[in-house]
């Protein structure tokens, strides 16, 4: 996150989220708030992604 959108993002929270956020489950929350289903799959390719960093770095060396 860059430093600063803090405001931002919370703005956006108590518009989007935190009316709702007590109405619905975690699975159901996420999908009306941003039209997907809860996935594990932008976890994982964030991870997939610094492993790869960290593997180039590894071979520089």
């Amino acid at each position: 996150m860059v430093r600063g959108n803090e405001h931002q993002l919370l703005a956006w929270l108590r518009e989007h989220l935190h009316p709702i956020g007590r109405m619905m489950n975690a699975e159901k929350l996420v999908k009306r708030v941003t039209g997907q289903a809860l996935s594990r799959k932008p976890f994982l390719d964030c991870l997939e992604g610094k492993l790869k960093q960290l593997q180039e770095l590894n071979r520089c060396t």
